[in-house]
């Protein structure tokens, strides 16, 4: 059903894009999807940090050092609910994919312990310390050292040409040049939640 969803929304903004055409085309018409997950107790939001670089404990542009882009996600339980005890967050387990416009799926880095490991000690540091995952579900919060807090790096294939540029995303398929925003794209993960399976689906901020 998620994945009917999916192609429907996808398919409709294709529609709202306007014609495929060669060369350089800045595909506009879409406000992108709602950025606020929330199913009965669950919450998540998904953000697009385009300042990571710059950042005094970063200092190294991973998009373009590690072709991967960097979606800072943030999951947890409403305010009233009872933190769950059975419920771990990993991402080995949460089938994450992040949905460019054109319908492109980039999977988080299958290696992402060698990425952490090649990168020089302060950005090692940074990135070590604020990895998605393995922690209890728990209330949720945007602090930034809060539980469930934390990056997902979603690798750009070696035979996708994409190019990112502050938030704006290229993708050159042949002759065609597709340019889009990254507020236009979508992050999806399943969880399971005491017993009960959800289906997330969230625009990136």
């Amino acid at each position: 059903m998620r994945a009917v969803h999916l192609i429907l929304a996808l398919s409709l903004w294709g529609c709202a894009s306007g014609p495929k055409l060669p060369g350089p085309v800045r595909l506009t018409g879409f406000d992108g999807f709602p950025t606020n997950f929330a199913e009965g107790d669950l919450l998540a939001v998904a953000r697009f940090k385009v300042n990571h670089a710059s950042s005094s404990e970063c200092r190294v542009d991973l998009i373009e050092a590690k072709r991967v882009i960097p979606i800072w996600v943030t999951t947890g339980l409403t305010k009233d609910a009872v933190p769950s005890q059975t419920t771990l967050i990993t991402r080995e387990h949460m089938d994450m994919r992040l949905y460019l416009p054109d319908g492109t799926a980039l999977m988080p880095i299958a290696d992402l312990d060698g990425m952490v490991d090649s990168l020089s000690s302060t950005p090692k540091q940074y990135v070590s310390g604020r990895l998605f995952g393995g922690e209890a579900l728990q209330q949720f919060s945007t602090e930034r050292d809060a539980p469930n807090n934390g990056y997902v790096f979603f690798q750009i294939p070696a035979n996708q040409d994409i190019a990112v540029r502050g938030r704006t995303v290229s993708h050159t398929v042949g002759d065609a040049i597709r340019s889009f925003d990254l507020n236009e794209a979508l992050v999806s993960f399943n969880i399971t939640v005491d017993g009960k399976p959800h289906a997330v689906m969230v625009g990136v901020q």
